[in-house]
This record gives C-alpha cells, sequence and structure tokens, in this order.
C-alpha cells in the first residue's frame, strides 16, 4: 500500500474493517466451526502457521523452489492465518486488541530507537 492510500476505503466497496471487527469475524468462525481449543493449543496453533508463513516466505523468495504468482496467493493466505490465530489468541485471553494496538502506538511514538 503506498502511503498516499492509508486511509482510503478499500476499491472492492466495503467499509474498512477495524481491528475489533476482525477479532469479533475470528471469534464467529470459530464459534460457527466449533475450534474450541484451550489457550495452549491456539498458542500452537500459531507456531505451526507461523512455520508454515516461513515456507512461503522462501518459496517466494526462490529460497525453497520457485512458485511465483501462487506462492504470492499463498502467502497471503498463510499471513491470514497467523492472524485469525493471534486474534483467537486474544480473545480467548479476554485482550482488547485494538485497545492494546492503540496503547502500543502511543507508547512507540514516543519511544526512541
Amino acid at each position: 500500500m503506498d502511503k498516499g492510500d492509508r486511509g482510503k476505503e478499500p476499491t472492492h466497496g466495503a467499509a474498512p474493517l477495524t481491528v475489533r471487527d476482525l477479532q469479533e469475524q475470528a471469534r464467529q468462525l470459530k464459534d460457527a466451526q466449533g475450534f474450541h481449543v484451550s489457550l495452549e493449543q491456539r498458542l500452537s496453533y500459531s507456531m505451526v502457521e507461523v512455520g508454515e508463513l516461513a515456507e512461503e516466505v522462501l518459496k517466494l523468495s526462490g529460497v525453497k523452489g520457485d512458485e511465483g504468482d501462487q506462492a504470492k496467493e499463498t502467502l497471503g493466505l498463510k499471513i491470514y492465518d497467523v492472524v485469525w490465530n493471534l486474534f483467537d489468541l486474544a480473545d480467548f485471553a479476554g485482550v482488547d486488541l485494538e485497545e492494546a494496538f492503540a496503547r502500543k502506538v502511543a507508547f512507540n511514538r514516543d519511544r526512541t530507537w
């Protein structure tokens, strides 16, 4: 995304989703599909998904095979899987990610790197 595109409505015409919306979507999918696991299991699934994401990055970079456009498409799906698991993990633990993101952004603005 170009810096000039930030804050613009998505081209598909839908209203932009908030972090809270995405966290709610994860909760709804979990409930609909019966993905009820323990906090520790969700963390483990998250780690598996990060490993699969790493595989796709290696494919995209040419280090492990060369799948071009297919690797790029799969990379997006794997990023979704990682994010979905993290949203579910936060929900399971009772963390409001929208609030956590806002607090962390404020902290990082004043941070010296």
